[in-house]
């Protein structure tokens, strides 16, 4: 059985990642919040997405690969979040895009359900982006 509670929190995920890829698979099914905060420097040219799986299909209790395709026999999707900022929605599909500036972004992820969970860096064009995830379940 997957538990967050033994991963040390804060989590890094990217720690001034200038290039695309995906970080590691995080189980999340114990926790009611994730939060996390997307750091890009001053020539981040970049999107951050956010994925996540149900894992009901998945073998063995076994995280599916973020990293490659989605597929019924690799079953995730981007995920939604919420800016802190203003509350409005950033569609998982589009992500949070830095445009050459130099910006601090926090977001609550919608995790209802979910049992996996992993970021992504995309369109990656230039700079360094990090992200730190928290995670809270009421107790």
């Amino acid at each position: 059985m997957s538990d967050l509670r033994h991963v040390k929190l804060p989590l890094t995920l990217f720690n001034a990642k200038a290039a695309t890829g995906v970080s590691g698979a995080i189980p999340v099914e114990y926790y009611r919040h994730l939060m996390v905060t997307i750091a890009g420097n001053a020539t981040a040219d970049l999107t951050v997405k956010c994925q996540g799986s149900l894992g009901i299909t998945v073998a063995n209790d076994a995280a599916p690969t973020f990293s490659s395709a989605k597929s019924v026999a690799n079953m995730w999707d981007y995920v939604a979040m919420y800016d802190y900022q203003d509350g409005s929605l950033v569609a998982g599909d589009t992500g949070v895009a830095f445009a050459a500036a130099a910006d601090v972004r926090n977001f609550l992820i919608n995790v209802d359900g979910l049992k996996w969970l992993s970021l992504e860096v995309s369109t990656y064009t230039a700079g360094e982006v990090t992200v730190i995830l928290m995670a809270a379940d009421n107790k």
